[in-house]
């Protein structure tokens, strides 16, 4: 691969850059930072990559959760059509509501965390129903305790039992019981 070095004003290096880019005439790479003289020196420009990478992937997981609640599925060889090039005017109009968008990605990340804690929630809440509604039925109440001549323990057992498995159990519990 040749390799061609520019160098330019700093307020043209971006447009330039931007260009080059467009045209996909050259593959933009970093430089090493050996090659650094007194004459020419290197902006940083890891973190700038850094966050628009950490960009791209938070915008491609809010699409993601856009196309997962979309009624509208995409042709099944949609993928392989490629991307619409866009104009140098479109870019800059595009770049110019950057905030905007991030704010519309941000914003559909919390309704996704909103919706998996409510989804939480609404869970919790269908067992805690479960678990109540075969009392629901019971002719007593809940906090009866029993006359005076009588008990009353309400609850339920584990496993169901019939008279005879019952009373092993019970005469075995009670005799655990008695010898403790």
């Amino acid at each position: 691969m040749k390799h061609i070095e520019i160098i330019a004003m700093q307020e043209d290096a971006q447009k330039i850059v931007e260009q080059l880019q467009r045209l996909g005439t050259v593959d933009v790479t970093e430089r090493d930072p050996s090659d650094v003289t007194d004459d020419l020196s290197l902006f940083p420009t890891a973190k700038s990559l850094a966050q628009l990478e950490k960009n791209a992937q938070t915008v491609a997981h809010a699409i993601s959760l856009v196309e997962d609640y979309s009624t509208e599925k995409k042709p099944f060889l949609s993928g392989f059509a490629g991307r619409k090039e866009l104009s140098e005017e479109e870019f800059n109009q595009r770049m110019g509501k950057n905030d905007e968008t991030m704010k519309i990605v941000y914003d559909i990340e919390a309704l996704d965390r909103k919706i998996a804690s409510e989804t939480t929630v609404r869970t919790h809440t269908q067992h805690q129903l479960d678990a109540v509604l075969p009392w629901e039925k019971l002719d007593i109440p809940m906090q009866y305790t029993g006359s005076q001549k009588t008990s009353c323990i309400v609850g339920q057992f584990s496993e169901p039992y019939n008279e005879d498995t019952f009373y092993e159990a019970f005469c075995a519990q009670y005799s655990s019981m008695k010898e403790s």
